[in-house]
């Protein structure tokens, strides 16, 4: 019989509080003000609570294999019994939940991805469904109910896995199940290590780079700590083992956070120190007595529950309420997760998990399970519900899809990083490039120009004119040196553009923009840059001292394009809106059943942020002949801290500053080669 430790689960609530507040993404912590404990501060790391639960769940776990093999009581039946009565029930219940806030609150779109993770996440394989979605640090991972269940994803594979090896290794080679363990947790931990470099998705979700936290929890049980704690219980380290682990544990969770690589060797530092704790914790000890207090213990006990309800509480508030959640809701949002949280613990965990599961209960959870995937089916058959929109269909279709997606063509193409055939002209390879009309007009550059795309085309159509589209995620026209964020093949694409160029045998009005935020981010260029796009390989070191080389580049490709003879519009930074437009628009359509949306201005402090790039482009690039420059904050901005973001027609934004079809509008209306009055 395994014995209970109260601190354990006074551990959990740290893991789970740490998770809330990393998830909930505060405006601000106003008692802390201009103090360490800054929104940027305060629990920076706390996505590191995951890797705490999971060295608890493979010391839990392992502990439980060996106490009953110990006793040859150990049957898998029974194992797998337990384990998913302790999960399921509760976890399908907040699916249910979830799923009925999914339909009244969620767009098609929304809904449609949903409907996917939905699915998924009932077979406990969401990690890798999110895997190939999102990553998980992106802005877009906080409108994602069910983002948090790719954690619960892993350990159930996890469960799937270990007891059988387990069986197997203790069984047959008991003496060397340690080191068995110790190799197996070494070889994932470097997997992780060299992975995250390259690959972080795949890193982050999937089991083969976590296996090695859960393992980390199972040495515990084979240290034996009872014999470990007798040898050094009178060394006066002893009494102070605890303590390093929590603050190992905090250090982390205050510390490290998600721009480093994880899981990684730095995730150790969480990890060894929920090791140490485990370990070393003891009656005599101020840490554990702190962590062992009814209250704190009381949050560790539901904090399955509270992990579960957190992350779709979270996310329906910020779609009913728009995007930043303030302190005092978070407190009252808090309170309902803990109301919520107690419930279930009450009314669902323990009965299914102390009670004998007869007919009635099973037959309840299969019919939440079915009903579940029933619509989650249904959903993504019938396209998200597209007939809820009433009405309001064509101000939806605007926030579809990215705007820089939106410009297809009848013509296929290879699109460069997946090698795949598409009709959108986004993404393509220079030689299979979209080309409409006569071709006297060039779009080159990154996402900012793409979403320009669509109404640079419309535009040009009117006036019996046509565009070659170069446009390409992530590659701004710069040297082939250099390339950012997951897309190496930014090199090859840079290359291929000049190919393109020099191949043009008349003079061309060359429409140019670019993220210039992100110049200080350069990656030095890799071998075969589209063969590692099409691997997924996102890794790469980060040389900011790189950045004015970059800036030069991007000058110099400007200005070999005016000695060419060809005419030039740069772009100018946008005015970052602050806050995620579409969201707070279809909020707006949501809640008031219209497409009369309020005009709505930007917070302070983007104007002189876009400013500041304004200065710095117009140094390396000074005003010259045939080069025509506009400045979108002289677009959307009647005075410094008064841009406007939504305007009657609609949002100007769709995905962080990346124009919408209505703020790319603005924009090329302003292009003065295709101004009438020219």
């Amino acid at each position: 019989m395994l014995q209970y430790r109260k601190e354990l689960d006074g551990l959990r609530a740290l893991a789970v509080i740490a998770v809330l507040f990393y998830h909930v993404n505060l405006v601000s912590y106003p008692l802390f003000e201009h103090t360490f404990f800054t929104r940027q501060n305060l629990f920076r790391g706390g996505f590191l609570g995951v890797d705490v639960f999971f060295v608890l769940s493979g010391f839990l776990i392992t502990a439980m294999i060996k106490s009953a093999m110990d006793n040859q009581t150990f049957s898998f039946r029974d194992f797998y019994i337990r384990r998913a009565k302790r999960i399921i029930p509760v976890f399908l219940i907040v699916l249910g939940v979830a799923t009925v806030g999914a339909y009244l609150l969620l767009f098609p779109a929304e809904l449609m991805q949903f409907a996917q993770s939905l699915k998924s996440a009932l077979y406990f394989g969401s990690n890798f469904f999110f895997y190939g979605d999102t990553a998980y640090m992106s802005d877009s991972s906080i409108y994602k109910p069910l983002l948090h269940t790719w954690s619960l994803a892993v350990e159930w594979q996890f469960y799937m896995l270990y007891p059988v090896f387990f069986w197997f290794v203790y069984r047959y080679f008991r003496s060397n199940t340690f080191w068995i363990l110790v190799v197996l947790s070494v070889v994932s931990l470097c997997f992780a290590q060299w992975t995250t470099g390259r690959y972080p998705d795949f890193s982050f979700y999937l089991l083969p780079t976590r296996a090695w936290e859960l393992m980390f929890g199972g040495l515990i049980v084979l240290i034996e700590r009872d014999v470990l704690v007798g040898k050094i219980r009178n060394h006066p380290v002893w009494r102070w083992l605890p303590m390093a682990g929590i603050l190992l544990v905090l250090g982390g969770l205050f510390l490290i956070d998600d721009k480093v690589a994880h899981p990684s060797f730095i995730t150790l530092i969480p990890v060894l120190g929920t090791v140490l704790f485990i370990l070393f914790s003891h009656d005599r000890d101020g840490v554990t007595f702190v962590f062992s207090w009814k209250p704190v213990v009381f949050i560790g006990v539901i904090s399955y529950s509270i992990y579960l309800w957190h992350q779709p509480l979270f996310v329906y508030f910020r779609y009913i309420k728009y995007e930043r959640i303030r302190t005092e809701q978070f407190v009252l949002l808090c309170l309902v997760c803990l109301v919520l949280s107690w419930l279930s613990y009450r009314f669902i965990e323990s009965p299914f998990r102390k009670k004998r599961m007869g007919p009635l209960k099973l037959g309840f959870l299969v019919a939440v399970w079915t009903a579940c995937g029933a619509f989650a089916f249904t959903a993504i058959a019938h396209d998200g519900f597209g007939n809820k929109l009433a009405g309001l269909e064509k101000l939806y279709d605007i926030y579809k899809i990215p705007e820089s997606t939106r410009l297809t063509s009848p013509e296929p193409g290879t699109h460069l990083a997946s090698g795949k055939q598409v009709q959108m002209c986004f993404g393509r390879t220079s030689e299979e490039a979209c080309r409409f009309g006569d071709e006297s007009w060039v779009s080159i550059g990154d996402s900012f120009e793409g979403s320009l795309d669509y109404a640079l085309h419309e535009k040009l159509m009117q006036q019996n004119k046509g565009l070659i589209v170069l446009t390409h995620g992530q590659c701004p026209f710069i040297s082939s040196k250099w390339w950012f964020g997951t897309a190496p093949e930014c090199s090859i694409v840079n290359e291929k553009r000049w190919e393109t160029i020099r191949g043009f045998k008349d003079k061309k009005n060359i429409v140019i923009s670019a993220a210039l935020d992100n110049f200080v981010k350069g990656k030095p260029r890799l071998d075969d840059p589209v063969g590692k796009a099409r691997d997924g390989f996102a890794g790469g070191t980060i040389d900011p001292s790189a950045e004015d080389e970059i800036w030069q580049s991007y000058a110099d490709n400007i200005k070999a394009l005016l000695s060419l003879g060809h005419k030039v519009t740069l772009i100018y930074m946008p005015v970052n809106p602050g806050q995620s437009v579409e969201k707070t628009v279809t909020t707006w359509m949501r809640k008031h059943k219209s497409a009369d949306l309020p005009v709505t201005y930007s917070e302070g402090g983007v104007y002189e942020e876009a400013m500041k790039y304004n200065a710095r482009l117009d140094r390396y690039i000074p005003d010259q002949k045939n080069l025509y420059k506009v400045r979108q904050t002289d677009i959307f901005c009647d005075s410094p801290h008064h841009c406007k973001i939504i305007g009657k027609e609609g949002g100007y934004y769709n995905g962080g500053p990346h124009l919408s079809y209505w703020g790319a509008k603005k924009v090329v209306e302003k292009i003065p080669l295709l101004n009438d009055k020219e």
